[in-house]
């Protein structure tokens, strides 16, 4: 399916070169189609995330509902959104500074594949973005998914405020970025939601142990160093005044 869709970034007279081309990119749109969770099954993870934080106090209190309503304009603004080709993005997000010909040239072909497999499923009848493809894609596309959001919220009514949409997305998109272990972007992504929980609940324990532990410890020095200076002060109260 995939070479069906896909060509070289370029054209060049160089057959092998061609064909390495193609093939790296081929690659590419294989692992794109195979990387899960999907962006869909991440959102109701996030969404998961998002109530634990909320019912231990250890993130913003937003309602079931509240929640809901973001995680489904974000889905209608990204299962509608045509990306632009990549000439055109090309010209939106150009070479960066700091960036090498190459890397700049090769974040061209990346994006390519991710435009191509993008509006395939854009195509197809039954087929949505968010159910097909993952992490990797939205990282890519992140800058168009962004702007798709905010541009459908402001174009339809909705129950939710700007902000709070924004605080929703912000918050996933940074997930997106860091799924360093214990972060919430670690079980966003994780395609065993239960496995990675109880993993983080039995490192908290652990944790929690540690602390109470040393707690003790410190608790049994104090007693101790309370006792030697009770001695001491009984050793100098039992001394003769002229000694």
């Amino acid at each position: 399916m995939a070479r069906d869709i896909l060509e070289p970034v370029k054209e060049t007279s160089d057959t092998s070169s061609d064909d390495s081309i193609l093939q790296k990119q081929q690659e590419f749109a294989l692992e794109l189609q195979q990387e899960r969770p999907v962006i869909e099954g991440a959102l109701k993870n996030y969404i998961s995330c998002l109530e634990a934080n909320s019912f231990t106090g250890s993130g913003p209190s937003s309602s079931s509902k509240t929640l809901l309503t973001c995680a489904k304009i974000t889905l209608k603004a990204m299962n509608s959104l045509d990306l632009p080709s990549s000439v055109e993005w090309g010209h939106k997000y150009p070479q960066e500074t700091d960036e090498s010909g190459s890397d700049y040239m090769e974040r061209l072909a990346r994006y390519k594949v991710v435009q191509n497999l993008w509006q395939q499923c854009r195509r197809s009848e039954g087929t949505r973005v968010a159910k097909c493809l993952g992490k990797t894609t939205l990282k890519i596309a992140m800058g168009e998914v962004e702007k798709a959001v905010h541009d459908y919220f402001e174009s339809n009514t909705s129950d939710v405020s700007s902000e709070q949409l924004g605080q929703f997305l912000d918050g996933f998109m940074e997930t997106v970025d860091n799924c360093a272990e214990g972060s919430d972007g670690e079980l966003v992504w994780s395609v065993r939601w239960q496995d990675c929980l109880a993993k983080r609940q039995a490192a908290r324990k652990v944790e929690a142990q540690e602390r109470s532990d040393r707690a003790a410890s410190a608790e049994d020095y104090a007693d101790q160093l309370r006792s030697a200076l009770t001695s001491t002060t009984a050793v100098v109260e039992e001394l003769p005044s002229d000694a």
